[in-house]
């Protein structure tokens, strides 16, 4: 079969996840309401890190540990 001469240079979705060879999620780009997150996942299917822009514009870098829990939370933005 030749290869398409056709260029696509743009491929829209709100969800993009990233599979191992099992075909488990280890990573995904995702919207979440007006906040977008880029999430890493353990051989289990638990988020571990994600690197976040909320909605307000403002940067988020978090770490879970070996259960899920939220460890660390480094954030830039405004506190009232």
């Amino acid at each position: 079969m030749a290869p398409s001469s056709r260029t696509y240079r743009t491929v829209k979705a709100e969800n993009f996840a990233l599979l191992d060879p099992r075909g488990k999620v280890r990573a995904r780009l995702s919207t979440i309401g007006e906040s977008v997150a880029l999430s890493f996942h353990d051989p289990h299917g638990l988020t571990r890190a994600s690197l976040t822009v909320g909605g307000d514009g403002f940067p988020g870098l978090v770490f879970h540990d070996q259960h899920g829990e939220l460890r660390v939370f480094l954030g830039v933005g405004v506190w009232v």
